[in-house]
């Protein structure tokens, strides 16, 4: 299994141009990370081909924060989906 929380900082520095240092798993992805709806779109396009799987709209709205990101893949990976 890839290094979740690895591959999502990496996704996270890329889509929003932001050191590594300042990403971390309590981060609120709107209030702390300034995330827009352009910058969700980039997002669940890469985690999707990264990891090789589908996000539902559902899913990306329950992504609050990192951490809420990293579980979620991590529960994906483990079930197969």
């Amino acid at each position: 299994m890839p290094n979740v929380k690895e591959t999502i900082f990496s996704i996270l520095h890329e889509v929003l141009d932001l050191p590594k240092s300042e990403i971390n798993r309590n981060a609120f992805l709107i209030e702390d990370l300034n995330f827009d709806s352009l910058d969700a779109v980039d997002f669940a396009t890469a985690i999707e081909e990264r990891f090789e799987l589908k996000l539902q709209d559902s899913e990306l709205m329950d992504f609050a924060t990192v951490g809420s990101v990293i579980d979620a893949i991590e529960r994906k990976l483990e079930h197969g989906c």
